[in-house]
């Protein structure tokens, strides 16, 4: 995060030289659970072997994403498509457009973002 150039840590991002394996792992999470506002979906799952927040993490995605967000809440754990809480431009599945902190304080801004949220016309 943070302002400059744009680096994608996406685990799909296709570059030619060999990255470190993705933190958190986007194969091995537990969806907690899932809220439509709005236009939006919160997702609050938990990543086993993140190293950062508890593993916890909170993620908005647009509603168009509800199906394929379906399918990481009820795949079993070998089955479950990938869910990478990274901002990214990949084809295999669909980035976050935004993540606040875990908690009740990142859960608010969540909500208010959510409720509030605007398209430029």
């Amino acid at each position: 995060m943070g302002i400059g150039p744009k680096v994608s840590s996406c685990s799909s991002s296709g570059a030619s030289t060999t990255p470190a394996p993705p933190n958190p792992d986007p194969r091995n999470y537990r969806v907690v659970n899932t809220m439509p506002v709005g236009n939006f979906i919160i997702v609050r799952a938990v990543y086993p072997t993140c190293k950062a927040y508890e593993r916890n993490k909170i993620l908005v995605y647009a509603c168009e994403n509800y199906p394929y967000l379906k399918r990481c809440v009820i795949a079993q754990a070998g089955d479950r498509p990938p869910l990478d809480p990274h901002f990214c431009d990949s084809k295999e599945h669909p980035s976050p457009v935004a993540r606040f902190q875990p908690g009740k304080e990142g859960l608010k801004m969540a909500l208010t973002f959510c409720r509030n949220y605007k398209e430029e016309e």
